[in-house]
């Protein structure tokens, strides 16, 4: 029982009453036209919208803990950069090397952008040269790989009767 609903209640009858119907069909008009009375329907209505809200405050509940993991998780890796970055680099053992280089495709033309583009894998570079080579067949290229110095991986037959052009850092 809600104190405040049945004290506004009580205002509305006692003034039905003291008015000019005080019958109960002129009270439960007064009751109606204060909007105190309420259908099965809307009684109803209510008992589900309160549901829904009781799910929604779950469910967000449920996103903000989420959330939270997520930011502890990107601080967490913020955390990790930052050492990582003050930390001092260590020479890569040779038989690391091949982990740690990356590839250039450098090309000639309207193909010449492709040159600022690094490839984690000299598989990775090649696909990209074919899938541009069916369209411009006759362009020189040169596969570079970089990691502590820059060697040609692989380069066309063309290559070796054209200038290739360069990439920032890469020696020829």
């Amino acid at each position: 029982m809600n104190a405040k609903r049945m004290k506004a209640a009580e205002g509305v009858v006692l003034a039905a009453l003291s008015g000019s119907d005080p019958s109960a069909a002129g009270i439960a008009a007064a009751l109606e036209a204060a909007c105190l009375l309420q259908s099965s329907e809307s009684a109803a209505e209510l008992l589900a919208l309160r549901g829904q809200v009781a799910a929604l405050l779950a469910e967000r509940h449920s996103t903000n803990e989420a959330l939270d993991d997520a930011v502890r998780e990107v601080a967490a890796l913020r955390t990790r950069v930052a050492e990582l970055e003050t930390a001092p680099l260590a020479r890569p053992h040779p038989a690391d090397a091949e982990l740690l280089s990356t590839f250039t495709v450098e090309m000639n033309g309207p193909l010449a952008p492709l040159s600022w583009v690094r490839y984690p894998s000299i598989e990775a570079a090649q696909e990209r040269v074919s899938k541009y080579l069916t369209h411009y067949p006759d362009t020189a290229y040169e596969i570079h790989r970089h990691d502590e110095i820059t060697t040609v991986a692989e380069s066309s037959p063309l290559a070796e009767d054209t200038t290739t052009c360069t990439t920032p850092g890469s020696a020829q």
